[in-house]
């Protein structure tokens, strides 16, 4: 079926498979991470991938919150909530974990630099993005306090979105990187993976951050 709300207009049956879906991937994902939590130097890094993991199918269930005949003003807080945090915070820190794990993997940072930029980019995400969620509560009830409040701390979600972009030129300097035992180029065997994560963060500075900024000052 089709609900009819705008971004989130998936029918009520298809929500709740996509949510058992969901579920069913982040019991997976805890089975493949379980081996890893016996290991100490493994164990933090782990941690916060399945803490990632975990707010994926936790803060899609909001979408299961409202029915047809929910006031309008419930069904626009819930929306966004989904639309805004679920998409814009939680799956760009799923991403930034993920792609620490990667190059941790690799070899090519170690346990330490990971875990700090996996730390910098929650606290960077989740401060601008949970507040900035009420930028799109217009038609609410909530007042002018709330909106400018919002719109701000949106509008900083600039700010890791600019410090991705500065991993992007990292990211050039590591694919020329030499490794002195074998003289072959670090990352050599996945030139293009690197490629990609290098457009990735230009790609999300570029729309979500100079065209998202544009939009949210109050």
């Amino acid at each position: 079926g089709h609900q009819g709300y705008e971004y989130l207009d998936l029918g009520r049956f298809w929500q709740l498979l996509l949510a058992v879906g969901l579920l069913f991937w982040l019991f997976l994902m805890f089975r493949a991470l379980k081996p890893a939590f016996q290991s100490p130097g493994k164990r933090e890094l782990s941690s916060l991938f399945l803490y990632a993991a975990v707010a994926i199918p936790v803060f899609y269930l909001p979408a299961l919150f409202y029915g047809p005949h929910t006031n309008f003003a419930v069904i626009d807080n819930w929306r966004f909530w989904i639309i805004h945090l679920w998409v814009e915070g939680f799956f760009e820190l799923f991403a930034t974990v993920l792609v620490a794990i990667m190059f941790h993997q690799m070899g090519v940072v170690s346990t330490k630099t990971a875990t700090r930029v996996i730390y910098l980019d929650a606290i960077l995400y989740l401060s601008g993005g949970i507040i900035g969620t009420g930028h799109h509560w217009y038609f609410t009830g909530q007042g002018t306090l709330n909106m400018g409040l919002a719109a701000c701390f949106s509008a900083m979600e600039v700010v890791p979105l600019t410090l991705l972009t500065l991993d992007a030129w990292d990211f050039i300097k590591l694919r020329k990187a030499q490794c002195s035992a074998c003289g072959h180029e670090l990352a050599w065997g996945q030139k293009w993976a690197i490629h990609f994560l290098m457009a990735v963060g230009v790609w999300n500075f570029v729309g979500a951050g100079i065209f998202g900024f544009l939009i949210n000052p109050p």
